[in-house]
């Protein structure tokens, strides 16, 4: 499972790892992540979360400023 690798023009994100963990790629590259952990990412940083593992991963996703379409 993975959300699928994009960026953003204008929209800084902030990723909270709620439960479980993964990888968290950052412009191509992985960055293990586990409970607890969060990830802040700056415009245009292209990112991808993928779950590697067999356990269910939940991550809260903080966008400012929030613009829908914002998505490369």
């Amino acid at each position: 499972q993975e959300m699928g690798e994009h960026g953003h023009k204008e929209v800084e994100e902030t990723f909270y790892f709620m439960q479980g963990g993964g990888q968290m790629v950052v412009n191509g590259k992985p960055h293990r992540a586990v409970q607890g952990d969060v990830f802040r990412l700056e415009p245009p940083e292209r990112h991808n979360i993928v779950n590697d593992t067999q356990s269910e991963t939940r991550v809260i996703f903080i966008k400012t400023p929030y613009l829908p379409d914002d998505k490369t």
